[in-house]
């Protein structure tokens, strides 16, 4: 599941890095206008999988949007998915009760 993951990650990421070249917004972008953003942003990455209405895919975007590179966004995104399949794993199999 991992590996799937990861080729749809890098998909997006080739896909999004394509259209980023022709979008004067995104070339416009400045990371160093965003000290809170440049110091913890990829930090973030490992929690937004987690979030419903982010996701894994979401997460993708801001990572390119932000214009961290391909192996620091599959380092944090991964553990984070990681994480949230083996919770989903465990309340499927019943060690965990969910709260619903």
């Amino acid at each position: 599941m991992t590996l799937v993951e990861r080729k749809v990650v890098l998909a997006i990421y080739e896909l999004l890095d394509a259209f980023a070249g022709q979008s004067e917004r995104a070339r416009r972008f400045k990371m160093k206008r965003h000290p809170v953003l440049w110091k913890y942003g990829a930090v973030a990455l490992i929690v937004l999988p987690a979030l419903p209405a982010i996701g894994l895919y979401s997460s993708v975007v801001i990572g390119c949007l932000l214009r961290w590179n391909k192996l620091q966004l599959l380092f944090f995104v991964t553990p984070g998915w990681i994480l949230v399949i083996t919770f989903l794993l465990l309340v499927a199999l019943g060690f965990i009760q969910a709260i619903f």
